[in-house]
C-alpha cells in the first residue's frame, strides 16, 4: 500500500500536472507511450489501481476548473451562456 501511495505522489501527480499544460504539444506517439506506461507497466505491476490515460488527465483538469468556482483559473473562463426559452403560443 505504501508503494501505491509513493508511486502516485512521485509519478502520477507530476504527469497529471504536466499533461494539461503540454498535452497540445505532444505527438500521438508520445501520448501512446504515456498511456502504455500506465496501462502495461504501472497497472500490471500494481502501482496504480485504476488505469490512467493522458486524455483522462486533461479532461479531469478542465472539469475541475469549470466546476469549482474557487479554482484559481476559474475566473479566466467566459461566463456561462444564458439560455432564453421562447415558447410558441398554441393557436
Amino acid at each position: 500500500m505504501i508503494c501505491i501511495g509513493l508511486f502516485h505522489a512521485l509519478v502520477v501527480i507530476k504527469i497529471r500536472y504536466a499533461i494539461p499544460t503540454w498535452g497540445g504539444f505532444l505527438s500521438a506517439h508520445v501520448v501512446g507511450q504515456i498511456n502504455g506506461f500506465f496501462k502495461k507497466r504501472a497497472h500490471r505491476y500494481g502501482f496504480i489501481l485504476d488505469v490512467i490515460t493522458a486524455e483522462s488527465a486533461d479532461s479531469t483538469f478542465f472539469k475541475s476548473i469549470r466546476l469549482y468556482s474557487d479554482h484559481c483559473l476559474h475566473f479566466l473562463l467566459p461566463p456561462p451562456p444564458v439560455k432564453d426559452q421562447v415558447l410558441l403560443s398554441s393557436a
